[in-house]
């Protein structure tokens, strides 16, 4: 797999995680939402973490710098 398709792959998931999150804004109170994230991000640490034979971290970092999830 190469560094690129890791990035877009990170990519990805970063912007299913922020749409996630806007789902569920209106939803929830303050005290869930950061179990919420927390929830949310732990599964895509995961996910990232089952890559890590392939993938260049600082891509990685790169990747999740750019878009910031606010909740």
């Amino acid at each position: 797999m190469t560094s690129l398709r890791i990035e877009n792959i990170c990519l990805q998931a970063s912007l299913e995680l922020n749409e996630t999150v806007d789902a569920y804004r209106d939803r929830i109170d303050v005290s869930r939402e950061a179990h919420l994230t927390g929830y949310l991000m732990s599964h895509f640490l995961i996910t990232v973490c089952c890559l890590a034979d392939t993938v260049r971290f600082d891509l990685l970092m790169e990747s999740l710098k750019a878009d910031v999830v606010e909740v």
